[in-house]
């Protein structure tokens, strides 16, 4: 963004094959977003 500011987005997806109910979503998802700032 800047000399001090930094943005850093993430998504991680994993699907489970071995879910016991049927009614049970197998893909698990995790977004992420991260602020930096840095001292000088």
């Amino acid at each position: 963004m800047n000399e001090h500011f930094a943005l850093k987005a993430g998504l991680q997806t994993r699907h489970n094959t071995e879910v016991e109910e049927a009614d049970i979503k197998r893909t698990d998802t995790l977004t992420t977003v991260n602020l930096v700032y840095t001292f000088r």
